[in-house]
C-alpha cells in the first residue's frame, strides 16, 4: 500500500490552478497511491470548523482518503473544543500552516494549545516548506519526552537541525515532498532510521513523479522502500486503514509497489546530465560528493553524458575551482576503460564527464583566459554563469565580452536562474547575442512562468528543468509554450538527488517521445555528443 500523507483540496488563495478533490482523486489513481491524508483548503483559509467538516464529509465518500483536521491559532474561539474532539471524530492527523497564515509556534495563541494537542495524541504534521527552521527547534523542545508525532516538511535545507531533531524527540519525522537533496534518504536511514521518512507528495499542488523516483532510485532494500511508501506513516495512524474493497482506489491494499512510469525503469531510458557540480557544498551534510560517489550516481540513472562545474569555482576562487575540474576530467579514465565488477565481462559503458568554466565578469582577464584555454580542450562544452555567487547578470557590460568569446567559440553558457530579475536579464542578453545558445539553469526556480514567457519568441534561450520545486502542470505548460525541443535535464548534482528532475518528467502528462527528447535527444543535439 503506498499511502501519501500530505495533501490537500479545494480552492487555494492567489492561485489560480485546479486544486479540486478531482483533480486530487486523478493524480492518486494515475501514480498508483492507494491512500491518503488529506485537509480541506476551506480550514485553511477560511472556517477551521467548516473545513474539517467538509474534510470528515468527502473522506467518508472516498473511503481512499482519511481526514486530517487544522486549526487557526489566532481564530481563538472553538480551537480548543475542536482540538479534543479530534480523535473521537475520526480525524487521523492535525496539520497546521503558519507560514501560510502568517503566525509563529511561538505565539501565546498557538502555546496555550499545546496541551490540548499533547493530550490528543495526533501526528502533529507541520506545512511550512522552506521556512522550517522556526519551527523544528521550539516544537521538539516542547513535546520532547512525550510520545506525539512531529512531522516537519521541507527539511532538505535544514537536513542537520532534522536530524538534531530525530536525536533529542525520536517522534520526529519528516515526508518525501521536497526531500531533494543527494541521497538524503540513505542519509537519513543512516543516522537516525529508515522510520523516519513518510511519503508525502503535496498533492495536487505538486507532482508524485519526483518523490517516486527518489524512493525507486534509493539504494534501499524492498523491506525500507515499503516502510517509506506506506508503512511507516500507517504506523503513526491512531488506527491502521481499513482494506479497501477491490476497485475502491484503484486496487485492493497490500504491500507498496511503483506505479508504472516506463522511463523510470531500468537501463531503458537513456540521460544526458547537463546541469551538475563538482565537489560539496558548504553548510550541509552530505558525503556523497567526491568523484567516485557522482560516477555511481551517474550509472544508478543511466547517465551517459555529465556535465560539470566547480562548486568552489562558483562560490569561492573560479580560476582554482576550474583547474580543479581539469584535473578531476582528466583523471578519470574513459568510457570504455572502467571496471565495473557488478558485471560478467568488467566492462561497460559508464558515463562520460564533461567540464564548464566557471566565468566572473568582475575578473574578465582571468575568465577570457582560461575560456580560452580550457574550452580549447574537448571534454570542455561551455561556460558556467552564476549571478548569484558572483554579483553580475547575463545582460551586465562586465559580461558582454565573455559572451562575445563563447560566439566566437560556438559554446553554450550555462546561467543560474531564480526569480524574475535573473530571467529578464536572460531575455536582454538573448537579444544581445542571438548567435549565442543561453541556457537557463533552474528555469527560473519560484518564477519559472517568467521564464516561460522569456523564452517564449527567442530561440536561442533553452530552459533546464533542475529544482527543488514540481508544481503539477509545470513541464506540461513548459512544452505547449516553448517547445519540449528547448527543455533539457539536468539534475544538480551533487546538491541534488536525480531522481527529483527525473520524476518531473517521467510523471508528466506528456507524450513519450517529448520525455526521451527532455531526458536525452535535445541535449545530445546541443552539444554533439
Amino acid at each position: 500500500m503506498i499511502l501519501d500523507c500530505n495533501t490537500l483540496f479545494g480552492t487555494w488563495q492567489k492561485d489560480i490552478q485546479d486544486r479540486s478533490l478531482e483533480k486530487l482523486l486523478h493524480i492518486l489513481r494515475t501514480n498508483g497511491i492507494d491512500r491518503a491524508l488529506t485537509c480541506s483548503a476551506r480550514g485553511v483559509w477560511d472556517s477551521f470548523a467548516e473545513g474539517n467538516e467538509e474534510t470528515l464529509r468527502v473522506c467518508a465518500e472516498h473511503p481512499e482518503l482519511l481526514p486530517v483536521a487544522t486549526v487557526r491559532p489566532g481564530d481563538w474561539f472553538q480551537c480548543r473544543e475542536e482540538i479534543q474532539s479530534l480523535r473521537e471524530r475520526g480525524f487521523r492527523m492535525v496539520r497546521f500552516f503558519p507560514h501560510t497564515q502568517g503566525w509563529q509556534v511561538t505565539h501565546l495563541t498557538f502555546r496555550r494549545l499545546l496541551g490540548d494537542l499533547a493530550e490528543c495524541g495526533l501526528p502533529l504534521l507541520f506545512d511550512n516548506g522552506f521556512e522550517n527552521v522556526p519551527v523544528i527547534a521550539p516544537m521538539v523542545d516542547t513535546f520532547r519526552g512525550t510520545n506525539v508525532p512531529l512531522i516537519f516538511s521541507a527539511v532538505s535545507y535544514w537536513l542537520a537541525e532534522f536530524l538534531a531533531a530525530c536525536e533529542l524527540h525520536p517522534h520526529t519525522y519528516t515526508d518525501t515532498w521536497q526531500l531533494f537533496l543527494l541521497n538524503e534518504i540513505e542519509i537519513i536511514r543512516d543516522e537516525v532510521g529508515i522510520e523516519h521518512v513518510l511519503f508525502g507528495t503535496r498533492a495536487p499542488f505538486d507532482m508524485p513523479g519526483p518523490c517516486l523516483e527518489t524512493i525507486r532510485h534509493a539504494r534501499l532494500t524492498e523491506e525500507e522502500k515499503g516502510k517509506v511508501l506506506g508503512g511507516n506513516a500507517a504506523a503513526l495512524l491512531p488506527s491502521p486503514p481499513a482494506p479497501l474493497p477491490m476497485g475502491e482506489g484503484g486496487k485492493a491494499s497490500g504491500p507498496a509497489s511503483f506505479p508504472s512510469l516506463p522511463l523510470g525503469e531500468g537501463p531503458g531510458v537513456r540521460v544526458i546530465d547537463i546541469h551538475a557540480h563538482y565537489g560539496g557544498w558548504v553548510g550541509l551534510p552530505n558525503p556523497y560528493t567526491s568523484i567516485e560517489n557522482l560516477l555511481d550516481t551517474c550509472r544508478r540513472f543511466n547517465i551517459e553524458h555529465c556535465c560539470l562545474s566547480s562548486t568552489s569555482g562558483i562560490g569561492y576562487d573560479p580560476v582554482e575551482g576550474n583547474e580543479r575540474v581539469r584535473e578531476v576530467l582528466d583523471s578519470v579514465p574513459p568510457p570504455a576503460l572502467r571496471a565495473d565488477p557488478s558485471l560478467k565481462g568488467g566492462v561497460r559503458g559508464a558515463p562520460q564527464l564533461h567540464g564548464y568554466v566557471v566565468i566572473h565578469p568582475g575578473y574578465p582577464e582571468q575568465s577570457l583566459a582560461q575560456m580560452k584555454e580550457l574550452l580549447a580542450l574537448p571534454n570542455f562544452v561551455g561556460a558556467k554563469l552564476h549571478p548569484k555567487h558572483c554579483g553580475y547578470q547575463a545582460d551586465a557590460p562586465e559580461a558582454r565580452p565573455l559572451l562575445e568569446v563563447l560566439v566566437e567559440l560556438g559554446k553554450p553558457v550555462l546561467v543560474h536562474t531564480w526569480f524574475d530579475e535573473m530571467c529578464l536579464a536572460m531575455g536582454h542578453a538573448a537579444d544581445l547575442f542571438p548567435e549565442l545558445t543561453l541556457i537557463m539553469g533552474h528555469m527560473g526556480g519560484d518564477d519559472w512562468e517568467t521564464a516561460l514567457a522569456v523564452a517564449a519568441d527567442r530561440p536561442n534561450l533553452y530552459l533546464e528543468l533542475c529544482s527543488g520545486l514540481s508544481p503539477w502542470g509545470k513541464l506540461e505548460k513548459s512544452v505547449s509554450i516553448v517547445g519540449a525541443e528547448r527543455l533539457l535535464f539536468g539534475s544538480d548534482l551533487t546538491l541534488l538527488d536525480p531522481g527529483y528532475t527525473l520524476g518531473l518528467v517521467t510523471g508528466a502528462e506528456i507524450g513519450e517521445a517529448e520525455k526521451r527528447m527532455i531526458l536525452y535527444g535535445n541535449a545530445k543535439r546541443l552539444f554533439g555528443f
